[in-house]
């Protein structure tokens, strides 16, 4: 004799009257994607992040574009001298920048014509700096 049969409270009859439901198909996310036409791409924290980082990037730069002001040196002619035969690079800082010291106006001739030396050559041609 079997358990099941012992077992007071359950007949025969009963089990095989059980009826055991019916196996059913449960639909996937991409299945319930396609049919309500969702394409299923969503942008993360991080992707959204990122995209909100490079518009602000491409605003700041087109707002510093437009409204940087231009430099004024941009705007106003450069003064230029020849060096002539026998002149030193303090001779002309002494004469074209009276109002500096001497070693100050041969510091800013050599920024403004990107020099490294004192040295200067006949027929060179030599921007001397506005001073303010």
């Amino acid at each position: 004799m079997s358990a099941i049969a012992a077992w007071e409270g359950l007949a025969p009859r009963e089990i095989t009257s059980m009826h055991r439901p019916a196996l059913t198909i449960v639909p996937t996310p991409l299945a319930i994607a396609r049919s309500t036409g969702d394409a299923g791409l969503r942008p993360t924290r991080a992707g959204r992040l990122l995209a909100t980082v490079v518009v602000a990037l491409i605003l700041v730069s087109i707002w510093m574009a437009v409204f940087t002001p231009r430099a004024a040196s941009a705007s106003s002619p450069l003064r230029t001298v020849t060096v002539q035969a026998g002149q030193t690079l303090s001779e002309l800082a002494v004469r074209h920048l009276p109002q500096l010291a001497p070693a100050e106006g041969v510091a800013r001739i050599q920024l403004a014509n990107r020099m490294s030396g004192t040295h200067v050559l006949a027929g060179q041609h030599l921007v001397i700096p506005d001073v303010p």
